[in-house]
């Protein structure tokens, strides 16, 4: 498993614990007021590790495994993969490393994820920033339309077309289609998902694609896309929850762009900020880790 390091260059150190049932994996270094890193799907933390030395200079940087990803647990049971158990994971996980309150940067799934953190345990987060997604039920599944609009749209790399999401959601093809595919596959994902494909470290993608080659790494990533529906529920019902925190939308010019915050502005969330990197692709801590590096210390000071 690669490794995480500090800003020092120590490595981070590694937490199993036991939380809501399952175990999770998480790393943390640094000192300072919490930070709290969620990562996407089909990642991992060490999707952070440009970003992470650039943070822990000022932070308590803490980045788990979420369910169903990485060293982390891949439960089997109906429904375990909705975004509550999810932020039931991390106010359990924030309670073991003894951490009352932090700051909040999710990407992709994990902004989802932590936007569900906040509606349902608000004491927990002090600000969100809130990345390159969109909120199920409030623009997500519209993405995921074959229409001309989105295919056109992706196809000039103006957009996104989430074609992925009704076929993850499918029973068994998904699994049958990618098994023994998953080099291609996952490649493909990353470098579609890139505006520089450079950017991505070659390790990164070969821990990604060792984990996803096997039953249950599989099977954890398609399950998150499988809760899209119970999660769009699950977000109309906090909506009219949301504390009154911070909020600032990340979105990537070759991605969802200006969707996120037009996402967050359909579910009544106002962002107090909103910023888009440019020539940029949607794994903006990969990409652009120093100039996102700026901004959470910039928004999180």
């Amino acid at each position: 498993m690669i490794q995480l390091f500090d800003h020092l260059g120590a490595p981070a150190q590694q937490h199993l614990i036991q939380v809501n049932g399952i175990e999770i994996l998480a790393v943390s270094a640094g000192s300072g007021e919490p930070l709290l890193l969620l990562h996407g799907t089909p990642k991992t933390h060490i999707y952070w590790s440009k970003i992470f030395p650039l943070l822990t200079l000022k932070y308590r940087v803490i980045a788990p495994d979420l369910r169903g990803a990485g060293q982390s647990g891949h439960p089997y049971a109906e429904k375990g993969y909705l975004s509550t158990d999810v932020a039931s994971d991390l106010a359990g996980l924030l309670d073991a490393l003894k951490v009352d309150q932090a700051f909040v940067h999710g990407e992709d799934r994990g902004a989802e994820y932590g936007f569900v953190l906040a509606a349902k345990f608000p004491q927990r987060v002090k600000a969100l920033s809130f990345a390159e997604m969109m909120l199920s039920g409030f623009g997500l599944e519209e993405r995921s339309h074959f229409n001309k609009t989105n295919v056109n749209e992706a196809a000039q790399r103006r957009g996104v077309w989430e074609w992925h999401v009704p076929f993850f959601f499918v029973p068994d093809v998904p699994e049958m289609l990618i098994a023994g595919k998953e080099r291609e596959f996952w490649t493909y994902w990353m470098n579609k998902q890139s505006y520089d494909p450079t950017s991505i470290p070659a390790e990164l993608l070969e821990e990604w694609i060792s984990l996803l080659s096997t039953p249950h790494g599989l099977r954890g990533t398609l399950d998150t896309y499988k809760a899209t529906l119970e999660n769009a529920e699950i977000n109309k019902e906090i909506q009219n929850h949301f504390p009154q925190i911070p909020v600032l939308a990340i979105g990537a010019s070759h991605f969802f762009g200006d969707l996120v915050s037009k996402s967050l502005d359909d579910v009544g969330v106002v962002p107090s900020t909103s910023y888009i990197f440019k020539d940029c692709g949607h794994s903006i801590a990969l990409e652009r880790p120093n100039e996102l590096s700026d901004l959470l210390h910039k928004y999180f000071a």
